[in-house]
């Protein structure tokens, strides 16, 4: 079974990143860059009302801090277990800073229109209006968040290609086979999303924004099954 220390804090998991590269310091300005475009995109507030305003996009800027925040994790979890710092991986991560960038305004847009359709809250548009901008938004996120999950997916086979020169024990492989997978539902999620809202006539273009809490329970089950088969290979390193 795989040790850990204070430096590795996965049961499953040597962590190979030990210390912070200039590639990670980087990613990590470009994603807190990416948080201020979405928290001060209108800027900072100077009168009651636009503090008002501020307070009133609360619930999107609440959503997209954590999309952004679930993605950032994402990044670091994977350059702390694997520690790679080739060239493919390098290229692969300047994709994903480039995609985090471009996405993070319209992600912030598309979560104000929704919370402004469903709760009246969010965007300043009249709702006739909100309805009519949803839907080249969803189609704009939705490309997004499949191009950014394509990225983590190539990296996770990027690493699984490399399974043997990182000297991967068969939990670890076991892992990292499970998020390889787990980055594959995302891009079709948002692959299918995205077609949905494309082709979907007006009535039924919400069904692409729903799609997205198919996500939860998918995932779930997905990690139900691999934590069986992880309890399984437990058991066999230490019988």
């Amino acid at each position: 079974m795989t040790s850990t220390d204070d430096r590795t804090p996965e049961a499953d998991f040597r962590w190979r990143g030990r210390d912070v590269t200039r590639l990670e310091a980087v990613s990590d300005g470009v994603f807190a860059l990416a948080i201020a475009l979405v928290m001060l995109a209108d800027g900072a507030p100077t009168k009651l009302s636009e503090l008002r305003a501020v307070f009133e996009q609360f619930l999107p800027l609440l959503i997209s801090f954590a999309i952004l925040g679930m993605i950032w994790h994402a990044h670091y979890l994977f350059f702390r277990r694997y520690g790679l710092r080739d060239g493919v991986s390098a290229i692969l991560n300047a994709a994903l800073l480039f995609l985090v960038l471009l996405f993070a305004y319209p992600l912030k847009l598309l979560f104000a229109v929704i919370c402004q359709g469903l709760f009246g809250v969010g965007s300043r548009l009249p709702l006739r209006e909100v309805f009519d901008e949803s839907f080249p938004i969803l189609v704009i996120y939705s490309a997004g968040f499949a191009a950014i999950f394509l990225v983590i997916a190539l990296l996770y086979r990027r690493a699984w290609s490399l399974r043997d020169r990182l000297d991967l024990d068969e939990l670890e492989r076991g892992v990292t086979r499970q998020y390889l997978q787990s980055s594959w539902i995302f891009v079709g999620f948002g692959a299918v999303s995205a077609l949905l809202a494309f082709l979907l006539p007006d009535r039924l273009q919400p069904l692409a924004g729903w799609m997205y809490f198919g996500i939860g329970p998918v995932i779930g089950v997905h990690a139900w099954r691999w934590g069986v088969r992880r309890e399984a290979l437990r058991a066999a390193a230490t019988g």
